[in-house]
């Protein structure tokens, strides 16, 4: 049985509110704290799982569906859940990788945690797949804390799109050198074994970090999925095409928010194939 997997960055339309978490020297540390439109994006969130479970355009339902980085908070992730439950024709909908937001709900200190919950058909997290023992649940904790450096802020503040980035852009007084993600890292791959292969989710920076990188191949991992927030996925192919050359499938969705307009091709969503026996096919 084939499956289709579906990978959407949502839109640009996101209005966060964003916390200061402290400055030491010239590194200022910074986290999304909530989306204030939220039932804007849901309305995109159902639009999308609507779509996906009827099988919109007349391909058949899509399995297995990935949303970005930053972008689905707690309580939208519950709505998803609910949706799950109440609303997924005929369990269409397999598995919805949901997303990441910083949360304190997941951490052992008030220092959020970027994670991705991995939900099954009824809404529920998938049960009991890693080290924590029995009853543990399938969720990604970030490895990696994004360092934005001051070239990186200051292409924004020259970017047609900065009034959409000059809230966050606040968060930084002049002498910033380094804008850091505050988060308390992960410190564990979660590998599963699926009916359609070894599976992982690497959040954003983790897909690009060498050492984590090379965990994935020596794992043996065969489809990776990579929720991000970046303005360009030009690194993240990179890794793909590495993973790619031992038949590993990349399915990235990139959050459009953060990609500056004009840029989008370099920042796309995107699903990288291998071809047994040849190269690897790149689709958008």
């Amino acid at each position: 049985r084939s499956i289709r997997i579906g990978v959407f960055p949502l839109g640009r339309n996101f209005n966060y509110e964003f916390a200061h978490s402290g400055t030491a020297g010239a590194r200022t540390h910074y986290q999304f704290a909530r989306v204030r439109n939220e039932e804007e994006v849901w309305g995109q969130i159902e639009s999308v799982l609507s779509g996906c479970s009827r099988g919109a355009g007349g391909r058949g339902p899509v399995s297995i569906v990935v949303f970005p980085e930053l972008a689905v908070t707690p309580s939208l992730k519950a709505r998803i859940s609910r949706w799950l439950r109440t609303e997924n024709r005929g369990d269409a909908i397999l598995l919805v990788f949901a997303g990441t937001f910083h949360r304190t709900d997941m951490s052992a200190s008030n220092t959020p945690v970027n994670a991705c919950p991995v939900l099954q058909f009824d809404g529920r997290r998938l049960p009991g797949i890693d080290a924590r023992g029995p009853g543990a649940t399938w969720v990604q904790i970030k490895l990696n804390a994004y360092r934005a450096t001051k070239q990186n802020l200051d292409q924004l503040r020259a970017s047609e799109d900065a009034p959409r980035f000059q809230e966050f852009l606040e968060l930084f007084p002049d002498g910033t050198e380094q804008a850091v993600e505050h988060i308390q890292l992960g410190n564990e791959l979660v590998v599963v074994d699926l009916p359609i292969g070894r599976v992982a989710v690497s959040i954003c920076l983790d897909f690009i970090a060498e050492e984590d990188v090379r965990l994935l191949h020596d794992l043996g991992v065969g489809i990776v999925f990579a929720p991000a927030m970046t303005p360009t996925t030009s690194d993240f192919m990179v890794t793909s095409r590495r993973l790619g050359r031992s038949h590993a499938a990349t399915f990235c969705a990139n959050s459009a928010w953060i990609v500056p307009q004009g840029r989008a091709a370099h920042g796309t969503s995107y699903a990288y194939l291998p071809v047994r026996g040849g190269p690897c096919r790149h689709t958008h």
